[in-house]
């Protein structure tokens, strides 16, 4: 399952698609039924799919244990804060993290399904990329122009950081160790230095 991908695509149902990168095919999908509006997903290797849906305010969680071939829905979670935007797994406690763009918080559930804790942020996440190598996941808190920064392996606030106007995406590069947050209304994308906290470079696309 190294070489597999998956991707959610508005098939009414919503249907994730399992796709080979090796040889660019498909190889397995699920449908999702009376769930609206996907709008993150993450992969926990080998064990599990998690689709968020901001309207339904839903997570669904798909069984990838047999192969891409066999995928299956799990368990769907309701009542997942009022508008799930964003979704992330930590390999290496299987909790899953949930970016609530309308509560202004970070929901970090156990893979039973369980709310384990909840992490104030700032205004309108709705981007979210965990770092397994260095216990961190970064948050992009659109209506703030920031990134906060949350310590996994203790599942607290670091702090946080400026960005430019609306940023949307983020992610991280563990070689070069530098973060990349993707800026709506400037089209920009700013590479953050994570050691320092400070915006090091911006790059217009």
């Amino acid at each position: 399952n190294t070489h597999v991908g998956y991707v959610t695509v508005d098939a009414s149902p919503w249907t994730v698609v399992a796709v080979n990168g090796g040889t660019r095919t498909i190889v397995g999908q699920v449908e999702l039924s009376l769930l609206f509006a996907a709008s993150g997903i993450a992969v926990d290797p080998g064990s599990r799919v998690y689709v968020s849906f901001a309207t339904s305010k839903a997570v669904a969680a798909i069984d990838s244990s047999g192969g891409a071939s066999a995928l299956r829905e799990s368990t769907r979670w309701l009542a997942v804060g009022l508008t799930p935007r964003a979704v992330a797994v930590d390999p290496a406690t299987r909790a899953v993290y949930v970016a609530d763009s309308s509560s202004d918080q970070v929901l970090i559930w156990n893979s039973n399904g369980t709310q384990a804790k909840t992490i104030d942020v700032l205004h309108k996440p709705t981007a979210l990329y965990l770092d397994a190598g260095t216990s961190r996941a970064y948050v992009a808190d659109t209506s703030s122009n920031s990134l906060s920064v949350i310590n996994t392996s203790n599942q607290t606030l670091v702090g946080h950081w400026p960005l430019a106007t609306v940023p949307t995406g983020v992610a991280y590069d563990p070689v070069g160790q530098r973060i990349y947050a993707t800026n709506f209304l400037t089209d920009t994308i700013s590479v953050v230095n994570p050691a320092t906290r400070a915006v090091v470079a911006t790059w217009r696309p």
